[in-house]
């Protein structure tokens, strides 16, 4: 286990417990950033990947554990579930009918994923109020989901060392989550060429919907400076790597979750041409600086298996080793754009 002040930590809990009280919507993002996904990362994820989103890639990966034992012995553990959206959609989606076992530390959004489970009426949940970062597991799971909970978390040398033991050599760990520098703030060569487009936005588009003001110039903020909001984001990768094998490895989005996430991308109208043009702009770039290896991913959809199990067919998509993504070299950047520390 790391070692933290217990004050600050329980503090940062009371304050998360709280913020996501009554954030029924969790998952809600701007339509900006859904046009961006659905017109970049949807085709790329289907070509190399073989699948169109996390969910359908779960939904496979479930179908492939029926292959070999009974669907009704089939157990799914989910970490940090949230409200259990993606996980009640997930069953409904493909009629599942094994076990799935919620484990959330915040009460109230484990009632409002029971609610949500009786409403769509799936019986086959267990929720399960449990601090993640202190999480025992004991039994074995055919498939473990982390939807965009593993960003929250302190203790990921310990949570993948229980999910690790869990495992078996058949079994799935599948992954949807932000992978990005800590506290989501920007990488330093992202943050200079996302100020390089910022300085081309109209004022409209520079509207921080979460502090409520203006934003000149695009600057440091670290989000989890007063909670968990990507505590140890940029180690998650590299965690990842050291402790299980990549199976599917799609990492996407050094910059476009900068301008389209709940800050800024409610500003954009999809119905102005001139909006759409930018977002379009920005949706190139993103695959232009992937593809040539520039700037860091942000974002990771991944499924892995144990570093003992085998693996007959490794898919990846832009960047073939985890590696190559957390120990890329800064410095490349310059390689490619002529005299830019004079242009910021």
């Amino acid at each position: 286990m790391r070692q933290h002040n217990a004050k600050t930590y329980d503090d940062k809990i009371s304050k998360e417990l709280n913020i996501f009280r009554n954030n029924i919507n969790v998952n809600d993002l701007p339509e900006a950033f859904h046009y961006l996904s659905n017109k970049f990362l949807k085709g790329e994820l289907e070509r190399n990947i073989g699948v169109s989103s996390s969910n359908d890639l779960a939904i496979k990966y479930i179908n492939l554990v029926k292959e070999g034992k009974p669907e009704t012995d089939i157990k799914i553990l989910s970490l940090g579930s949230g409200n259990c959206d993606t996980e009640i959609n997930l069953v409904a989606d493909c009629n599942f009918l094994g076990k799935v076992f919620c484990y959330e530390i915040n009460p109230n959004m484990l009632e409002r994923g029971r609610q949500k489970a009786t409403e769509r009426g799936v019986n086959n949940f267990e929720f399960i109020q449990a601090d993640i970062n202190k999480i025992i597991l004991r039994d074995k799971f055919d498939i473990v989901l982390a939807n965009h909970s593993l960003h929250h978390f302190v203790e990921l040398e310990h949570i993948f060392g229980e999910v690790n033991e869990s495992m078996t050599e058949s079994s799935f760990f599948i992954v949807n989550d932000m992978i990005g520098r800590n506290g989501h703030m920007f990488w330093d060569n992202t943050l200079q060429v996302c100020n390089a487009i910022w300085n081309i936005f109209p004022k409209e588009l520079k509207y921080n919907h979460q502090f409520k003001k203006y934003i000149k110039k695009r600057i440091q903020w670290d989000c989890s400076s007063d909670g968990f909001e990507g505590i140890r984001a940029q180690d998650i990768l590299p965690l990842l790597d050291k402790t299980f094998k990549f199976k599917d490895f799609a990492p996407f989005f050094p910059i476009i979750t900068k301008f389209v996430d709940r800050d800024f991308g409610h500003n954009f109208d999809l119905n102005n041409d001139f909006h759409r043009s930018l977002l379009d702009m920005i949706g190139y770039y993103d695959n232009y600086v992937l593809k040539n290896k520039i700037l860091k991913p942000t974002q990771l959809i991944a499924t892995m298996v144990r570093k003992d199990a085998e693996i007959t067919e490794y898919k990846y998509m832009y960047f073939k080793d985890p590696k190559e993504v957390y120990m890329q070299d800064e410095k490349r950047v310059w390689d490619y754009f002529d005299r830019v520390k004079h242009i910021f």
